[in-house]
C-alpha cells in the first residue's frame, strides 16, 4: 500500500472495523508492516496515533505480520515521544514480554537494549505529562523486567509510593495490583 495511500486513510476517522479491515487486507495492496511502522513517527500525531493503534493491532492478534519491525520497534521505542503513541507502545512491548509470547518476540526481546527500554519506561512513568493509562503500563512493564535486573522493583516500588500519592483512582487501582505482586516476591 503507497505511503500517500496510508496516508489518507490515517487522515479520516478509524473504527475498529477499519483497523480489522486493513490488518486483513491483502491482494494487490496488502498493507506493508514497513510503512505503517515508519507511519508511527509521522509529524502529524493523529496518523501516528491511528498508525500505531493498527501496528498494535497485529502485533496482538497476527504477531507473525509484526515480526519484520520487531528489532525496528525496540530500538526505536525510546524515541516515541507521542502520548497517544505511547500507549499503544507500551502495550506491544507487554506484548512482546508476555510468557506466552511467540519465540520470535522473546528472541528479539533478549537481543535488545533493555537497559534502554527500561530507561525510556521508568522515564514515561515518573513524568507528571504521562497519560494515565500509559503509567499503568509502564508500571507492569517495569515490574517484568524486575525477573532479570534485581534493582528494578525497589526503584518501582518507590515510584508507585509517590505516583499513588497524586494518581487518579485507575492509576491507583493499576498501582495497587502491581504492590501485591511486589510484596508476593
Amino acid at each position: 500500500m503507497a505511503e500517500a495511500n496510508l496516508i489518507s486513510i490515517f487522515s479520516a476517522t478509524l473504527s475498529k472495523k477499519r483497523v480489522a479491515e486493513l490488518i486483513m487486507q491483502g491482494g494487490d495492496q496488502p498493507l506493508d508492516i514497513q510503512e505503517l511502522y515508519k507511519h508511527c513517527f509521522h509529524s502529524d500525531q493523529t496518523i501516528a496515533f491511528r498508525a500505531a493503534w493498527v501496528l498494535e493491532t497485529i502485533a496482538l492478534t497476527a504477531p507473525e505480520r509484526f515480526v519484520p519491525v520487531l528489532d525496528l520497534f525496540l530500538a526505536d521505542f525510546p524515541k516515541q515521544d507521542n502520548r497517544s503513541c505511547q500507549r499503544h507502545f507500551t502495550k506491544i512491548l507487554m506484548c512482546i514480554q508476555d510468557k506466552k509470547a511467540p519465540q520470535s518476540f522473546r528472541e528479539a526481546l533478549a537481543r535488545s537494549d533493555r537497559e534502554a527500554l527500561i530507561t525510556a519506561v521508568f522515564e514515561w512513568l515518573i513524568d507528571p505529562e504521562t497519560p494515565v493509562a500509559v503509567s499503568a503500563n509502564c508500571m507492569d512493564i517495569l515490574y517484568d523486567f524486575g525477573g532479570e535486573f534485581d534493582w528494578i522493583r525497589e526503584e518501582l516500588w518507590h515510584q508507585l509510593v509517590i505516583l499513588m500519592d497524586r494518581g487518579s483512582p485507575a492509576l491507583n487501582s493499576r498501582g495497587k495490583r502491581v504492590f501485591k505482586k511486589l510484596n508476593r516476591k
